[in-house]
């Protein structure tokens, strides 16, 4: 009787052993690695949306500081036609690409 117990209670402490070396913070292994890939996941994420939003900002700012084009460029476009153009044709072509957009 007193082997068998002596045998429960080893038996117990290399459980209790085994639970404790295999946890961390009440969390075992399996645990560990799976917050590992959700945090990886997250961060992820959150930097392709933070990249979307910076490259759209700064894609912006670009086209606000160098438009595709301007009343100059129509202007040489027309002068290069041989073509005097007025102010109302000069107008409505700006007005005709900014309504493609």
């Amino acid at each position: 009787m007193l082997t068998l117990l002596s045998e429960q209670s080893k038996s117990a402490t290399e459980t209790a052993n085994s639970i404790i070396t295999n946890t961390a913070g009440g969390v075992g292994l399996g645990g560990w690695i799976g917050i590992t890939f959700a945090v990886g996941i997250i961060l992820f994420l959150i930097g392709g949306v933070l990249g979307l939003l910076l490259s759209k900002r700064n894609f912006e700012k670009q086209l606000k500081e160098n438009p595709p084009i301007n009343e100059k460029m129509v202007r040489a476009m027309f002068s290069q036609m041989g073509r005097k153009a007025s102010e109302k044709q000069i107008k409505s072509v700006m007005r005709s690409v900014k309504n493609a957009k």
